[in-house]
């Protein structure tokens, strides 16, 4: 490069750099104005990307912002709705805070709801902000093994199947009597089902323990209920067999669905078994955590 080129490209990196130094500047003024001190100033220009930055500079000052900016999970168009859920659940760390508002527990149930795009995942998130499509239905799906079941027409998706026998054959050969009593339920039986309990118990309770047509992890085939040696599933927690499922459950692919109602909506389950995958279900169950978090932590 000749000498008079070199000095004018010289100049033009200076120009840009004076330019940015001043845009960078103006910036680090509005949000000094706002209250935000050079430290947190420092942290947002670390943390946030340009967009967001200037989303920023138009909002009120928010307290703790460096707390929340610093997780990847963090969505500034969410900053409103966390503000709110810390003011909210005031004792919940920021992590928490920003998750759960990710996952819309700030909202009412059955509110908002999305439409499952990936219904056949076996890490597919079926709760009361997800719902399957109309018109989905598992195109996979086998016999459980009779002795494994309390009926001889209780079907779950092929591979669950082939791992849930494995763990109901170990059982056996433990002396452990663990059946399936109910897998996959179509739209019709789900939606039967769930009128029931509402006339029942009124639907406010019902929800808790019951879920509408659609949004029922039994219409993916991918989820079980259970029962043990006493042959009461509401009482499967005070069998042999229930503390066979919450130390190995994980090694088969399979976790304890319904464990968190904060998180998940219903009472507890200790009957409703969910497979994941084995190496899903480790993580799972190490971390322990619900199969909501789980999915959220991970987009």
């Amino acid at each position: 490069m000749d000498k008079p080129r070199k000095n004018l490209y010289i100049l033009f990196i200076f120009i840009i750099f004076l330019l940015c130094g001043c845009k960078f500047n103006k910036t680090k003024e509005v949000f000094l104005n706002l209250g935000y001190s050079n430290k947190e100033i420092k942290e947002i220009d670390k943390y946030l990307k340009k967009s967001d930055i200037n989303y920023l500079s138009n909002h009120n000052y928010v307290e703790n912002i460096t707390e929340f900016i610093r997780y990847s999970i963090f969505d500034i168009n969410n900053l409103d709705r966390y503000i709110a859920y810390r003011n909210k659940y005031y004792e919940l760390d920021f992590y928490h805070i920003i998750l759960y508002v990710n996952m819309n527990l700030d909202k009412d149930f059955y509110s908002d709801v999305k439409t499952i795009t990936n219904p056949y995942d076996k890490l597919v998130l079926v709760n009361k902000y997800n719902k399957l499509p109309d018109d989905y239905s598992p195109n996979d799906l086998v016999l459980i093994d009779k002795r494994c079941s309390v009926k001889d027409d209780v079907y779950i998706r092929k591979e669950a199947s082939k791992h849930l026998i494995d763990m109901c054959m170990d059982m056996i050969s433990l002396n452990l009597d663990m059946k399936v009593i109910s897998g996959y339920r179509n739209y019709d039986y789900q939606k039967t089902l769930y009128d029931e309990y509402v006339k029942k118990d009124g639907e406010y309770a019902a929800i808790k323990y019951s879920a509408r047509p659609r949004f029922s992890e039994h219409e993916t085939g991918l989820s079980i209920d259970v029962m043990g040696n006493n042959k009461n599933y509401t009482k499967f927690n005070e069998t042999p067999e229930y503390r066979y499922i919450l130390n190995n459950a994980h090694n088969y692919g399979f976790i304890i669905r319904y464990d968190n109602e904060f998180v998940t909506g219903y009472i507890n389950e200790a009957w409703h078994l969910r497979y994941v995958g084995i190496k899903n279900a480790k993580k799972i169950k190490n971390d322990n955590i619900t199969l909501d978090e789980y999915v959220y932590m991970n987009k």
